[in-house]
């Protein structure tokens, strides 16, 4: 039997060995419970995680369709006649949520030097859209989507020229005609000079005026070149299209000369000056291709220019323009690669003295380029000794002038002449010739049927080959720009079904669309 000191000591023992047991329990439960909180925890985290990524989608869809509905709509306000152009910014909200922001930016900033399509960054317009949603629950959380688009002009119509200019139901407009005159006076042509192609004269017609001063020495020269070109000769005739002229009021010599020595077709024209739209432009300072496009300043020039080209820039001056309010010399080696206005009096008075076109984008559905005039003037006078090529339109306000000198200037023309009236003056070498002798003296050489008289004067220092030759150019759409006008505008039929005005507006398409979210 146990005594009570031992059973004491017993259950106390018992007790001792029971709390470890306890107290893992109590650990286990804890690191359970733990567990389960982390678990918990760690599943309501992905599910906001979750929640946030659903809620971002949808607001960069939002974002993203409402750039794509601003984008038609910015397009469509290209087409507008209430388009505000380029350097604006056309924004809509598209309820309380989401909304979309246009830039219309001129030109095409991706658009390289090197690329093939460079000449068309004057006539592309860069729409930068911005498509923007935000969280109905909270406003800070925005979402904002971007399309890049780039769209192309396409040219339709343009401003109407003046009524002389070119009327396809009349065939004696200023486009008829390698040179047209818009005023009664007379046209003095001394040879060597040649004109090809139809001329205009409202006035009267003076061939050959001051040599050959012999009555035989002048026809035959005449009638000899006609000759020359049937028999392996160049045709060195001084016209050779039809003339359209007022048969009243010309010499009878001047017409029998034509059609039964030079074999050059003529056709009686009362006379009919130019009408009082035909303006000279003044006062050039600035320019715009298109309704709502860029506007590009157009430099100044004076004085005299020497050794400097001035040429058309796609960035600055696409269509290369240049005005000069007063006189204006061109000397030595000058470049005109545009249109120069001239106000005042224009002088060549150099060699190697160019004029050339710029060829604007064709009208729709047509091939051919459309240019301005090179050049136009109160009066364009070439210099003796001086040399100047010409491809394009010239218009001149006044009288067009090859001064006479003993080395007349050279002048070559591939294009059209308008003028108020032409004189290509003597050569006061050729004027000093006796023609009566010389002519003598070809009749009496022997065997003068072998050779003609032109050669004859050839041989004696006189060349036949014209010193100005005057032609139609290559094949192109000659356009009269008027300042304060486009060059384009809207077509008559290029409204949209929406508007019940029924106002044009200018026709465009889209050749490039990017996205990027931001």
């Amino acid at each position: 039997m146990r005594s009570n000191l031992e059973r004491t000591e017993h259950r106390w023992s018992r007790r001792g060995r029971r709390r470890p047991r306890r107290a893992m329990v109590a650990v286990v439960v804890l690191l359970l419970i733990a567990m389960a909180l982390a678990t918990s925890y760690a599943a309501m985290r992905s599910q906001m995680v979750t929640l946030n990524v659903r809620q971002n989608a949808g607001l960069g869809v939002s974002a993203q369709r409402a750039a794509l509905t601003g984008l038609t709509a910015g397009f469509r306000e290209m087409h507008s006649p209430d388009w505000s152009g380029v350097g604006t910014t056309f924004a809509r909200a598209l309820g309380s949520h989401e909304g979309f922001e246009v830039q219309f930016l001129a030109g095409d900033d991706e658009l390289m030097e090197t690329d093939p399509d460079y000449e068309e960054l004057p006539y592309r317009v860069t729409l930068l859209v911005t498509g923007t949603a935000t969280d109905p629950a909270d406003s800070r959380r925005v979402s904002q989507h971007t399309i890049r688009a780039v769209a192309r002009l396409i040219p339709r119509e343009m401003p109407d020229e003046p009524s002389d200019w070119d009327d396809p139901s009349e065939d004696d407009d200023m486009m008829d005609y390698t040179f047209y005159q818009t005023q009664e006076r007379t046209i003095v042509l001394d040879i060597p000079c040649r004109i090809e192609g139809d001329i205009r004269v409202q006035g009267r017609l003076g061939l050959g005026c001051h040599y050959p001063n012999d009555p035989d020495a002048w026809a035959n020269y005449f009638c000899h070149l006609d000759q020359m070109r049937w028999n392996g000769y160049n045709d060195h005739r001084t016209l050779s299209g039809r003339v359209d002229y007022n048969y009243l009021t010309q010499d009878w010599y001047v017409k029998e000369i034509l059609v039964n020595y030079m074999s050059v077709e003529t056709s009686h024209q009362a006379p009919d000056p130019a009408n009082a739209d035909w303006v000279k432009p003044t006062c050039l300072t600035s320019y715009r291709l298109f309704p709502g496009g860029r506007e590009y300043a157009v430099p100044s020039v004076s004085g005299t220019l020497q050794n400097r080209t001035l040429a058309a820039s796609a960035t600055d001056n696409p269509l290369g323009m240049y005005y000069a309010g007063s006189d204006l010399t061109l000397g030595d080696n000058v470049t005109i690669r545009g249109t120069l206005f001239c106000c005042q009096r224009l002088r060549i008075d150099g060699e190697n003295v160019r004029f050339e076109s710029v060829d604007v984008p064709p009208l729709y559905g047509s091939s051919l380029p459309i240019r301005l005039p090179v050049a136009t003037c109160s009066n364009l006078e070439v210099r003796c000794e001086s040399s100047c090529t010409v491809e394009g339109l010239l218009a001149v306000f006044g009288g067009m002038q090859v001064a006479q000198a003993a080395s007349r200037g050279q002048l070559a023309v591939a294009g059209r002449i308008i003028a108020d009236d032409l004189d290509i003056n003597q050569d006061t070498d050729w004027a000093s010739v006796d023609w009566h002798q010389q002519f003598i003296n070809y009749v009496a050489a022997s065997g003068p049927s072998w050779i003609y008289f032109p050669l004859w004067m050839q041989l004696l220092g006189y060349p036949c080959a014209p010193t100005v030759h005057i032609k139609p150019g290559n094949d192109a759409r000659y356009h009269w720009y008027r300042p304060g006008e486009t060059v384009f505008v809207p077509h008559v039929d290029d409204f949209s079904e929406m508007d019940p005005d029924e106002t044009p507006g200018l026709r465009w398409e889209l050749i490039e669309i990017a996205q990027a979210a931001d």
